[in-house]
Parts: structure tokens; sequence; C-alpha cells
């Protein structure tokens, strides 16, 4: 899905898109508008990147620091995915 600025069609890098994953805010490069991640896109995003914690008792039993291990592997695997969910809102 490409990510770009309604008021100006500039297209947000890949960049932008994966650390507002983690910082809540985007701003436009053209225009100076920023803008949020909405909140159930955050939602969403959070589920799937969580989602091993929550299933933590049907995973293979890990011993030791392998689960936390694991858990880092995922989130580093999945953030990238999960930028494709986020949808953004303009900050008034």
């Amino acid at each position: 899905m490409k990510h770009v600025c309604p008021n100006c069609n500039n297209k947000f890098s890949y960049k932008q898109v994966l650390k507002s994953v983690w910082n809540w805010k985007i701003k436009c490069e053209k225009c100076s508008i920023e803008y949020k991640v909405i909140w159930y896109s955050r939602l969403i995003i959070c589920a799937i990147l969580y989602m091993p914690i929550l299933m933590q008792s049907k995973l293979i039993p890990l011993i030791g620091c392998g689960i936390i291990l694991f858990y880092i592997g995922w989130i580093i695997f999945m953030t990238p995915i999960v930028s494709i969910f986020c949808k953004y809102e303009e900050i008034k």
C-alpha cells in the first residue's frame, strides 16, 4: 500500500512509514502537515506484534532466554510487515 499525503500527494518514504509505527507521527516534507496513526490501525499493529505473548501457552515451551530471543526476533521480523496496516489522520 502506498502512503501519500492527501493534501499534496507527496509519497512518504518507507523509512518514514516504518518510524511512524513506533513514533505515532509522520510529517509531510512538502506541505509540513503532521499525521498520526489512526487508533484502530494502532490496535491492529499491537495485536500482530504481541500475538506470541498472548498465545504463550500454545507455543512450544522454550526455556530460559530462548523465549525472549523469539519475541525479539518476532518483533524485528513483523515491524516492516505491519507498516502496510498504517492509516493516518491529520493532527489538528
